[in-house]
């Protein structure tokens, strides 16, 4: 005979109890905390009610993923020994957290790398998803033509200024800036046949890329200038872009009028780039009243020194160009997480308030800030082991930032 199971509404009643305003006993819990309200229920007498939590902006902290495996030995109470530095950091963000003062999203770096590391890999997710609260950035070629679409947005308009800017929640799957309860629910990730395969051949395949030109190019001319480096990344990039859209336009049309067969389902519609294309050149129809100008003037934008405005152009470039000038004097080659690191802060880096990155990726972007000929213009601020009391400082500084209300609130409803 099956055996019985009751359900009892109290257990969902958690601490911390005050007293019931009804029944006067000091049992009334928690039962949910939502986006912007939270409701309390009597274990006695069930009696409920509804109250307005106070409105939150959260602090947009990357962490990058040896941060987060390091957090994750904390986590984890691994018997390897962690540098106390991470132990303070884990405490500190926790408190942060629960105070609704900041959030850590993760990204493509975060679930690739995780990927990679098969023996951890659900430990490393459980642990950048602990301080995201199912935030996450979207993928980083979805940032890139979200930046590019509104570049051309702003070409196009008769007043540019009055275009809206690319906000940190417009990059983000979720809404940082509400109350997050202590329930998180997590989704293993779907990994189809081959994808560790691929990835990690991506990356071998990227870092001997790296290495080649590191050696071969950036290191055989010392005469070029900083500013020659970068414009020849951001043309080497945009060559490139142009190439993948019409390698992949080309398929899609051969699909469509039986030429080639497909060969995943995926192929049965056109790639994002092709989709994004498409768009940008109904909205340059719009303008220009026909077709054929508008190829032309679409074609003249692409081959224009506007592509330089990109947000994720000019830090990548950057990146690249300060690399290549520190390649002449340098004997170690880039690590091989570096394209990945770089892709983190060309895709993302705009969006963050902070972000705690490898010595190597943080210590180029303090080269680009110092000078004033490089500089651009984001004030996120850059941390790394090297300078880790300064970030400690911060999350201090944002601690003590925490409004009166929302940190008695969030004792209320956290505990």
């Amino acid at each position: 005979m099956a055996e019985s199971f009751a359900f009892d509404p109290r257990d969902l009643v958690r601490k911390p109890y005050i007293e019931c305003p009804k029944c006067k006993q000091t049992s009334f819990g928690i039962v949910i905390v939502g986006e912007r309200d939270f409701h309390r229920r009597c274990r006695d007498c069930g009696h409920r009610s509804r109250y307005t939590l106070p409105p939150v902006r959260k602090a947009v902290v990357y962490l990058d993923q040896f941060v987060v495996s390091n957090l994750m030995l904390v986590r984890s109470n691994s018997e390897k020994k962690v540098d106390d530095f991470y132990k303070t950091l884990y405490a500190k963000l926790l408190k942060l957290l629960r105070l609704q003062a900041i959030v850590c999203p993760f990204s493509d770096g975060h679930r690739d790398e995780s990927l990679v590391y098969t023996s951890s890999a659900e430990q490393l997710r459980d642990s950048y998803e602990v301080f995201a609260h199912s935030i996450s950035f979207k993928m980083f070629d979805d940032i890139r033509y979200l930046q590019i679409l509104k570049l051309v947005e702003r070409h196009l308009s008769d007043e540019p200024s009055a275009v809206r800017p690319i906000e940190p929640t417009d990059v983000m799957e979720g809404d940082p800036n509400v109350w997050f309860d202590r329930i998180r629910v997590s989704v293993k990730p779907l990994v189809v046949d081959g994808q560790l395969d691929a990835l990690r051949l991506w990356r071998e395949k990227t870092h001997a890329g790296i290495g080649d030109v590191f050696r071969n190019v950036w290191k055989t001319q010392p005469g070029r200038s900083w500013q020659y480096w970068q414009e020849k990344e951001a043309n080497g990039w945009r060559d490139n872009f142009l190439a993948i859209y019409e390698k992949e336009r080309q398929k899609f049309n051969d699909i469509r009028t039986g030429v080639r067969q497909p060969e995943a389902f995926d192929d049965l519609s056109p790639a994002p780039v092709v989709s994004l294309f498409t768009e940008i050149f109904h909205r340059f129809v719009k303008k220009t009243g026909s077709q054929g100008d508008a190829a032309k003037a679409m074609q003249q934008y692409f081959l224009s020194d506007a592509i330089y405005e990109l947000p994720f152009l000019q830090i990548e470039t950057a990146l690249y160009a300060t690399t290549a000038k520190k390649a002449i004097s340098q004997v170690k080659l880039p690590t091989q997480g570096f394209s990945v690191d770089v892709n983190v802060m060309g895709c993302l880096l705009p969006y963050c308030d902070a972000m705690f990155m490898d010595r190597e990726i943080a210590g180029l972007w303090k080269d680009i800030q110092s000078s004033a000929a490089r500089r651009l213009p984001f004030e996120t601020k850059v941390f790394s082991k090297a300078s880790k009391d300064e970030f400690i400082s911060y999350l201090d500084e944002l601690d003590h930032a925490v409004p009166d209300e929302q940190r008695r609130f969030s004792d209320e409803v956290l505990g």
